[in-house]
């Protein structure tokens, strides 16, 4: 359970944050940072908040299933289907969020458009997959062109300025990433943001 919050939570974020990120080309310097990994002490990188909020949860969760229940089947082919529309989109949007300024192409933006497609796929197929497998509707898919996303945007606005907050006053800390924080009870303790499970349920 703790994991498959941790993933609708960032199918949130992929909904609300780098979708509408990704269709303004004013806006890709701002996520920009999404995509690449950070730098940290003596040498030691930490993943992007794309590995972090997608792919390794996306890991956990397939590695902790039977490797022979074909059920779980579309969990790696969604994996690496996300994967690597990601990887088109973080190349072109990290490019326009560098130092030097760089021309944006229609051709560019098309290939973005065409990697989120790319990852949002994906990401439904590892989604249903997962609740399939599991007989349960708990995660939602995200939407295609033309149809709605049934989670509150208000209440994932509110929940993030929660955990900045947290992070503002030390909760970064106590845990490295929010998923930690969500995962470990630290978060609500030291926070007072509400548990993730009610933010999961809506």
């Amino acid at each position: 359970m703790q994991y498959r919050s941790i993933l609708q939570f960032s199918t949130d974020f992929f909904v609300f944050d780098i979708l509408p990120g990704t269709q303004d080309t004013n806006l890709w310097p701002k996520i920009a940072p999404y995509f690449s990994a950070q730098s940290g002490r003596a040498g030691q990188g930490s993943p992007s908040k794309i590995e972090r909020d997608f792919t390794n949860p996306m890991r956990i969760l397939r590695l902790a299933v039977p490797p022979d229940d074909k059920d779980f089947d579309g969990l790696q082919l969604g994996e690496d289907k996300f994967s690597r529309g990601m990887a088109k989109v973080g190349k072109l949007v990290s490019a326009a969020g560098g130092d030097i300024p760089v021309e944006i192409t229609k051709a560019d933006v098309k290939a973005v458009e065409d990697g989120m497609e790319e990852a949002r796929l994906g990401l439904n197929m590892f989604v249903s997959t997962l609740n399939k497998a599991l007989e349960v509707e708990e995660l939602k898919l995200v939407p295609g062109k033309g149809q709605t996303y049934p989670r509150s945007k208000s209440r994932y606005v509110t929940y993030v300025k929660g955990l900045k907050q947290c992070q503002n006053r030390g909760g970064t800390t106590l845990a490295n990433t929010w998923g930690a924080l969500m995962v470990s009870g630290t978060m609500q303790e030291s926070c007072q943001i509400p548990e993730a499970n009610a933010y999961f349920y809506q």
